[in-house]
């Protein structure tokens, strides 16, 4: 990590793991699919619930066993997805820096280097582990935290804020 005066530079690199991370990350808070899937097991426990209600126990356990299955089946597409995309997934370079640099992110690898302004980011997530700086709905710079000092997540977190973003935080690993 080298900082300038106005520059922070993170060297960091592709592994399946942080992929493999990001994949995840994108399939459970960002994927379309859980808004339905989270609508078809509400409405198959709301109707368990009516039918414990009236009395009509087998049906209800029938439509409560449903919307747990409707879960464990996302989990297993999700799952299935991840596999499938870490298969197809292989970035260009395994080492990339990403230059915080005044108003821009500088992503650099080997083969290309790129700047993107702070203010045209779809959305910009913080977890536990990571940043995630959103291009578009599906491609994202990740900066890990793990490479990162307490001072330097300090400096991200004011060129963030002196930016005006808002970043979105997310209990997710």
């Amino acid at each position: 990590m080298e900082q300038k005066s106005n520059l922070l530079t993170v060297r960091t690199s592709h592994s399946d793991e942080r992929i493999r991370d990001f994949f995840r990350f994108h399939l459970t808070r960002k994927g379309p699919s859980r808004i339905i899937f989270l609508l078809l097991s509400g409405v198959c426990l709301i109707i368990g619930i009516i039918f414990i209600i009236y009395a009509r126990y087998q049906t209800a356990f029938f439509s409560l066993f449903m919307a747990v299955i409707i879960w464990f089946l996302r989990a297993v597409m999700i799952k299935t997805a991840i596999n499938s995309l870490m298969k197809k997934a292989r970035p260009r370079a395994t080492h990339y820096t990403l230059t915080f640099a005044g108003e821009d992110i500088i992503y650099q690898d080997d083969n290309v280097k790129s700047a993107y302004p702070l203010t045209g980011f779809e959305k910009i997530y913080e977890t536990r582990n990571y940043y995630y700086f959103y291009l578009n709905r599906n491609a994202a710079l990740t900066l890990p935290k793990g490479v990162l000092s307490a001072e330097e997540k300090e400096k991200i977190e004011n060129i963030l804020n002196r930016a005006n973003l808002k970043v979105c935080s997310s209990r997710f690993k």
